[in-house]
């Protein structure tokens, strides 16, 4: 896996519960998406591609209730 980047997807993004679109792809991150994704209370719109995450997604992505496409 050349090019890794070492990492979480960064926690600090979700702190903005007004954001409503967020693209993440080829970033070749190889972490976890964190718990506080549930914080951006506004998403409509989630894709996070072309990385090479771990882990299980996130229980509090429940809490999207505006959340239309994810990918």
């Amino acid at each position: 896996m050349n090019g890794v980047t070492k990492g979480d997807v960064p926690s600090s993004l979700f702190m903005m519960p007004q954001l409503t679109y967020l693209r993440i792809i080829t970033l070749n991150l190889d972490g976890t998406v964190p718990t506080n994704i549930g914080n951006a209370t506004g998403l409509v719109y989630l894709e996070l591609g072309n990385m090479y995450l771990t882990g299980t997604i996130p229980t509090e992505i429940g809490l999207l209730r505006e959340l239309t496409v994810c990918f």
